[in-house]
């Protein structure tokens, strides 16, 4: 195609992108690939630098998947990589200002092929010399070049101390914003990014040394600047120099510069179609800010604990100057930080990100990361959830759960879900609409059962899934029939942690009132299998000494002696062991002064008396009922429903004076 017949840049762009997509392996000719690097030029009109993006990201991700692996690479090597050189090695300010804006994009859209150009031989020498002679308004270009090329590991070794010192001088200037903008990322990048295969000794200590001189300036043109892109550079330099405690509170300080950075964030219908990587950068770097803020220190094993320690004593053998770790990344800290972003309007800000067309993944990723941390403390719950906070989390995690399996990033998202099910019923959280409740049994049950979930998330997945189970009878049989997540919950009713175990063992005795499927495994049906060892592990957990979990197994076992082939079982089960009814006259009549009263749990003489009730009537055969009647005076078990008799609730005294009765026969 000749270059005059290129009349219209929306139609062409428009026409090459439906072409890459309609077939992927068509390379692009000269005059078009000439187009396409002259497109994001500053000059463009915004619609042709989005469309722009577009094209060349289409064109690189078909390349990818045509050519799998190295090959891939090279193919865009060999037709990006010659008309880019001539482009940077052009006198000419136009060629060279747009081999510049291209590579920019590049690193955007497809960063190892532009790193590979980037450190070809001579190249960043040969930019600064054309910088040296370019006009001003080139060099924000230029230096937002270098501070993408930052970013990424392989490109730290062509930052000679000659690069440094250009963006030192350019961070220092201030008449051109812009330039001090990215010059400051990329000084910022750098001082972050360094290692031994990076920047050399003194060029490091350079950079890193500059750090709050950037986040001075870098502040004060978020707040001040109009300029789109340098408030872009800005703002994601602020989100590299978050990471550090002193910087935090210097931020969390700062109301001019919250009110600024919340005010960058667009609002869904205020955005257009399409948007450019500057404002998508802007938003993900504030919701980074925003994360960084709200972050608490991670809670370390005493394994993890005894290996910082050793990593402590090697870096101080290393430095003569060990710092101690900040004070401002303790709990009380982030807990005030948290407190104020929420006074300061930042869930609002929150939900409109993962509602807006910026969404990616790394914003979904982020926001969810912040509302866990300010979910954390419950005061903040009920503000989360009228701001539309647990929509929002649903909406985002619904997306991730697209892929299979789901990447474990989403786990933290799930378990901010998880925290405000727990804390508030299934309908303040999703709404009336029992479908909704229906789609969250996938996410909870992915916490539980995935492989990356720790063990906090495992128990407050379960707690989420109990709060559903007692919503209705449907919603407990979806939850029974998810694959694989019965048989975690068995797994979990035996865990050392004791609150996990009475989370399992409370699911569990949801599932089976509300699960024809799971009462049948517990033995509701004569053909199940292995329904005696679990009955055998119910009567077991009915005698440990945490109260709730023994409330949630009696109450399992009261609801399955409905059937007559359980009791029948725990009938064999005590004339085998002789140790059930003992276990259920404790519940009837504990003797153990450290169980607590009957007055404290009158539920607890309830399930007792009904399993119990439930087990002897439900024995036909007259000499095996008499074996148990004796089991019951050997055990203490009818002395237990004798002395409860005379102060037994209502609800309980027809079962039990009916239990006697046959007793007594005898």
């Amino acid at each position: 195609m000749a270059p005059d017949a290129i009349p219209n840049a929306d139609q062409s762009l428009d026409r090459l992108i439906a072409q890459t997509k309609s077939s992927p392996s068509t390379d692009l000719l000269p005059a078009e690939l000439a187009y396409l690097i002259t497109a994001f030029l500053p000059t463009e009109d915004f619609d042709v630098r989005s469309k722009a993006y577009l094209l060349l990201s289409s064109f690189c991700q078909s390349a990818r998947a045509s050519a799998p692996g190295n090959a891939g690479k090279d193919k865009l090597l060999r037709v990006f990589s010659p008309p880019i050189l001539s482009k940077l090695g052009d006198p000419g300010e136009k060629e060279f200002l747009a081999g510049v804006c291209f590579m920019t994009a590049f690193f955007q859209v497809e960063w190892e092929t532009a790193a590979t150009v980037f450190t070809s031989d001579g190249l960043v020498e040969s930019i600064l010399d054309q910088a040296e002679t370019s006009p001003p308004s080139s060099l924000p270009h230029v230096a937002r070049m270098f501070a993408q090329a930052a970013g990424h590991k392989p490109c730290r070794t062509s930052f000679t101390s000659l690069t440094i010192e250009w963006l030192e001088i350019s961070a220092r200037q201030t008449t051109i914003i812009a330039l001090r903008a990215a010059a400051g990322l990329a000084l910022v990048k750098l001082s972050r990014n360094t290692g031994p295969d990076g920047l050399d000794a003194q060029s490091f200590a350079q950079v890193s040394d500059k750090d709050a001189e950037c986040f001075k300036f870098m502040k004060e043109i978020v707040i001040s600047s109009k300029d789109t892109s340098s408030v872009a550079d800005a703002v994601e330099g602020l989100a590299y120099l978050s990471v550090n405690p002193d910087f935090k509170e210097e931020i969390i300080a700062n109301p001019n510069l919250l009110s600024r950075l919340f005010a960058l964030v667009p609002r869904k219908e205020s955005l257009k179609n399409d948007t450019l990587p500057d404002q998508a950068t802007t938003v993900y770097g504030i919701l980074v800010i925003i994360s960084q803020l709200c972050a608490y220190r991670p809670q370390m094993s005493e394994e993890q604990t005894q290996i910082e320690k050793l990593k402590k004593m090697a870096r101080a053998e290393k430095k003569a100057e060990s710092k101690e770790p900040s004070p401002y990344d303790q709990s009380e800290y982030v807990t005030k930080r948290i407190r104020r972003l929420v006074g300061a309007g930042v869930l609002e800000v929150l939900v409109a990100a993962s509602a807006a067309r910026l969404d990616s993944v790394g914003v979904r990723v982020t926001v969810g990361k912040a509302l866990l941390n300010i979910i954390e403390t419950k005061e903040h719950r009920g503000k989360v959830l009228q701001a539309g906070g647990a929509k929002a989390l649903f909406q985002m995690i619904k997306r991730g759960l697209n892929d299979q399996p789901l990447d474990a990033m989403y786990l933290d998202s799930i378990q901010a879900l998880a925290k405000l099910a727990i804390t508030a019923s299934p309908i303040q959280v999703f709404g009336p609409n029992e479908s909704l409740m229906y789609d969250a049994i996938r996410p909870f049950s992915t916490l539980l059962t995935h492989s990356s979930s720790n063990l906090l998330q495992r128990f407050e997945a379960l707690m989420a899934l109990t709060n559903l189970a007692s919503q209705s009878p449907e919603l407990c049989k979806r939850i029974a029939n998810v694959e694989g997540l019965v048989g975690k919950v068995e797994l979990m009713m035996l865990d050392d942690n004791t609150l996990v175990r009475r989370a399992a063992v409370e699911l569990l005795c949801n599932l089976i009132v509300g699960s024809d499927e799971i009462f049948e495994r517990y033995g509701g049906a004569s053909s199940s299998p292995s329904a005696r060892s679990r009955l055998e592990i119910l009567v077991a957990l009915s005698d440990v000494e945490d109260e709730r979990t023994r409330v949630a197994a009696s109450g399992a076992l009261a609801t399955l002696t409905l059937s007559e082939h359980v009791g029948n079982m725990l009938a064999e089960l005590q004339l085998e062991k002789h140790k059930a009814f003992g276990i259920l006259g404790q519940l009837i009549d504990p003797t153990e002064e450290d169980t607590g009263s009957v007055e404290d749990n009158p539920g607890l003489m309830h399930r007792g008396v009904v399993c119990v009730r439930n087990i002897i009537v439900g024995v036909t055969d007259l000499e095996r009922r008499e074996a148990l009647i004796t089991e019951a005076h050997v055990s203490g078990l009818t002395r237990s429903l004798e002395k409860v008799a005379a102060k037994a609730p209502q609800e309980v005294l027809r079962p039990l004076l009916e239990t006697l009765t046959i007793l007594r026969k005898q």
